[in-house]
């Protein structure tokens, strides 16, 4: 009985192996692009928001976990730690090799002081916090 026992485990553990992959090797420096699933967003449109999101600084690295930190300003701290199952390399594009992909340069922001102003005829959807009574 002992043995099929060891016998299913060792199966179960080689079953389990085919589907794991060897982490990706980042260094210190590289600039990298982090999947939007490890990003919280509470959004009706997130199907239509890109994969992945980026690109951010790798700025430390734990081998014994897999884990990197990331600067990030999408975090209070200003750093982000994510296994690097969730990242990506990120690759500069080349505009001499693919002029149509280039990207506008940003301009500068104008603020307009006379906005436009907009009232809420009705609420469609609320959801109330049950831990601090706070309505979104």
């Amino acid at each position: 009985m002992q043995e099929k026992i060891n016998n299913s485990c060792v199966e179960m553990h080689s079953e389990a192996d085919k589907k794991s992959r060897m982490s990706p090797k980042y260094k210190i420096g590289d600039l990298v692009k982090i999947h939007h699933s490890r990003i919280s967003r509470n959004s009706l449109y997130s199907k239509l928001e890109p994969v992945f999101l980026g690109p951010y600084l790798n700025t430390a690295l734990y081998p014994d976990t897999d884990n990197c930190t990331l600067e990030s300003l999408l975090v209070p701290s200003g750093h982000h730690k994510v296994h690097t199952s969730l990242l990506a390399l990120y690759y500069q594009n080349d505009d001499t090799q693919y002029p149509s992909r280039s990207l506008p340069e940003a301009g500068p922001l104008e603020l307009e002081t006379q906005g436009f102003r907009w009232a809420f005829e009705c609420n469609i959807k609320n959801k109330k916090n049950k831990r601090n009574g706070v309505v979104k």
